[in-house]
């Protein structure tokens, strides 16, 4: 295996401002997430949690649980229900 597909299968614990965004995730108080990547060609992650429904949207949670895993993202802003930001 290259060394390239072993980084993309490395994942690290979360840290505690992302242990608190899952937080927010279980409490039904986050709405979307946007990831600013390190990678120019990714660019920005726009990233849906909860429908107008309030119900999770599963893909999203799994593609934040990948990208903050692999800590590959400069930056982190999630939108609450009650309109404010967590950013990281």
């Amino acid at each position: 295996m290259s060394s390239s597909h072993i980084k993309k299968l490395y994942i690290q614990i979360l840290d505690p401002k992302e242990q608190e965004l899952f937080k927010q995730i279980r409490q039904k108080n986050l709405v979307d997430v946007i990831i600013q990547s390190l990678s120019k060609k990714i660019g920005t992650i726009h990233i849906q949690i909860l429908d107008a429904e309030e119900n999770f949207h599963k893909e999203g949670i799994k593609e934040l649980k990948l990208n903050l895993g692999t800590k590959n993202y400069r930056s982190v802003t999630g939108n609450l229900k009650d309109g404010t930001k967590y950013s990281f």
